[in-house]
């Protein structure tokens, strides 16, 4: 058996799970549909975005901890170093700090694409094909979400996936906007010495 029948067996045996998935999912939001193309699809990407965040609170890897302890010791026995200037000890130490801090940055980026990158290409990809133009010509009457008062070259609407995406960076931008807000009520304001 070569490589590309292997595949094939495999894919026919995974092919079943995605469309079941897919139908789950599709049963699971029928009731977000309901408020239409526009305002479901926006509604699944702002939940999209809650899960994600609570996937980043679950998933701390005790890795990152670690890394970020060793990193902090190293800094204090480097600055330790340079107060008696030994040069030499400072180079040794930087080499090490340089190394825990790519160690770090692969564990954020795998930490990132586990409880971020995947999970959003994955509604963003289920998204795209679930609510194709014939899908939504079925359910709404119309081929696409919004209709464009202009034209794009060719195009004068958004489909299902790109009015996904730019709803995901509209609650991104509002949970970011919030996140300040809350920062600034909860800073106390600094007392004024009128002396």
């Amino acid at each position: 058996m070569d490589l590309v029948q292997l595949t094939d067996r495999l894919w026919l045996r995974i092919a079943p799970l995605f469309s079941t998935a897919s139908s789950l999912l599709g049963a699971a939001f029928s009731p977000f549909m309901l408020l239409g193309p526009e305002l479901g699809i926006a509604s699944i990407a702002a939940l999209t975005y809650i899960v994600t965040r609570i996937l980043s609170r679950l998933y701390s890897p005790r890795a990152i901890e670690k890394l970020q302890e060793e990193f902090n010791k190293l800094k204090e026995m480097r600055e330790e170093a340079a107060s008696h200037g030994a040069k030499e000890v400072c180079k040794g130490l930087d080499d090490e700090m340089d190394k825990i801090y790519f160690e770090q940055m692969r564990v954020s980026i795998v930490r990132g694409s586990a409880v971020h990158s995947i999970p959003m290409l994955a509604m963003l990809c289920w998204v795209w094909s679930y609510f194709s133009p014939e899908t939504l010509q079925r359910m709404y009457g119309k081929p696409y979400v919004v209709k464009l008062p202009f034209t794009i070259g060719i195009y004068d609407h958004i489909g299902a996936g790109f009015w996904f995406v730019i709803c995901l960076g509209l609650v991104w931008a509002l949970a970011v906007a919030v996140k300040r807000v809350r920062r600034k009520e909860t800073q106390v304001p600094a007392e004024k010495n009128y002396a």
